[in-house]
């Protein structure tokens, strides 16, 4: 199921399990968020009460590809290359790969 379906299944109140959907979710982004494995932080963002919230917000996102631009992040870079910059990636980023810096870096070198 791509983003999109997994939304209007998020959205859905009736015919449809939304709840176990956003909890489904949520234990995934809860599991993602931590270094070490911590079911405290993973029984917190599957909470009803927090769970269905988390799930659309994320899930709207990912449907509109994160409102990026079409030729994404990176791709009017040169605007800034002029701008002096550090890139600061967290050594125990468990949702960004460590190589994204270096992809980031890129197309700044040789531009300004």
């Amino acid at each position: 199921m791509n983003a999109r379906g997994y939304g209007r299944r998020l959205a859905s109140c009736l015919g449809f399990p939304h709840l176990p959907a956003a909890r489904a979710w949520s234990q995934y982004e809860g599991s993602c968020s931590t270094l070490l494995p911590s079911p405290e932080t993973v029984a917190s963002f599957a909470q009803d009460r927090s769970a269905p919230g988390l799930a659309r917000i994320e899930a709207h996102y990912f449907a509109h590809d994160l409102f990026l631009p079409e030729e994404g992040l990176l791709g009017r870079i040169g605007r800034i290359a002029n701008i002096p910059a550090e890139i600061v990636q967290g050594r125990y980023d468990m949702a960004c790969p460590p190589e994204t810096p270096s992809n980031s870096r890129r197309p700044r070198q040789g531009r300004g």
